[in-house]
């Protein structure tokens, strides 16, 4: 077990927004350093878009070297990493049957994205408030 430990995420090493593989290693660490990424991404800061398209990349990835995801697992990494602000979409997309693919969810996030974006500006716009003296 304390060799399989010693076999870390170091072995990469990033090339702009790629990674390059050594060629000593086994592919299946590839696969498992992907797929590793995909379940510890999260949206932060970032938009749905941005956040979608980092996920499509890795995904892309996993089919490109024959290792594609099944469409359970598409939508546990989608979703998982949306956090507090999504759970009301999220729980709308789980009451689905899981045959929606990734350009559904796109369009579903972002409009929650832009609704949510609509609600924090009335929030946060100051009301008019008119004073009068009699």
């Amino acid at each position: 077990m304390q060799g399989q430990s010693s076999l870390r995420l170091t072995h990469f090493k990033k090339l702009g927004n790629s990674y390059e593989l050594p060629l000593e290693t086994n592919p299946i660490l590839w696969v498992l350093f992907l797929k590793e990424k995909l379940s510890s991404m999260n949206k932060e800061t970032s938009s749905i878009s941005g956040y979608l398209r980092s996920l499509k990349t890795i995904v892309d990835e996993l089919n490109l070297i024959g290792y594609p995801l099944d469409n359970i697992d598409l939508i546990l990494y989608y979703l998982s990493g949306l956090g507090f602000d999504f759970k009301d979409i999220v729980t709308v997309l789980c009451s689905q049957p899981f045959s929606f693919i990734y350009d559904q969810i796109y369009e579903q996030l972002t409009n929650h994205e832009l609704q949510l974006s609509r609600e924090e500006k009335v929030v946060d716009s100051p009301v008019a408030v008119n004073n009068v003296f009699k």
